[in-house]
């Protein structure tokens, strides 16, 4: 009778999803991040990865498939559907217990982006409305047929912020 011969198998880290809008910061901070996660032999998943013409839902399949998700806010996070609706995904695998979301605030802050939820509230202490509260304002306004849709990326945005995460505000630029 011989000896079974064990077999190597080579187990991929959890995934990380990274959530972001492209047009915005692909080409710089999402660029170096990723670069930086690799190095330290973190498995990275970002949209450039994905075939061209996938639904979201083959994103949603990423989510479920990631341990940690970072969601990178930025100015122009809510021009992005897509990024609306991968956030309330990952929030809803984060009350699941499935995954820990990581909010990181890019030139723009926790406040800015709850402020964007709250009508009551929407402008900054100068009286000025941000740049992400217009836009998620829009966004709203686009899609006022589907309240419920609505409602999902609100409590999205406004539990994800509640995290502790990392903001340029308090880091200055994170040059990785």
């Amino acid at each position: 009778m011989g000896v079974k011969a064990k077999s190597k198998v080579h187990v991929r880290p959890p995934q990380v999803f990274v959530n972001f809008r492209g047009d915005e910061l692909r080409e710089n901070f999402v660029n170096q991040l990723v670069r930086a996660l690799r190095k330290g032999e973190i498995n990275v998943f970002i949209d450039v990865h994905e075939l061209k013409g996938r639904t979201l839902k083959t994103r949603f399949t990423r989510i479920q498939n990631s341990r940690i998700a970072l969601a990178i806010f930025s100015k122009r996070y809510c021009e992005s559907e897509w990024c609306l609706d991968e956030l309330a995904m990952m929030y809803k695998q984060m009350n699941e217990g499935k995954l820990v979301v990581i909010p990181i605030f890019y030139n723009v802050t926790a406040n800015d982006v709850k402020r964007a939820c709250n009508p009551g509230r929407v402008a900054d202490v100068n009286g000025e409305e941000k740049e992400f509260t217009t836009l998620f304002k829009k966004m709203k306004e686009k899609h006022a047929n589907d309240p419920q849709k609505i409602n999902r990326w609100e409590v999205a945005l406004k539990s994800v912020t509640e995290r502790i995460g990392l903001s340029t505000e308090v880091y200055g630029y994170i040059y990785l």
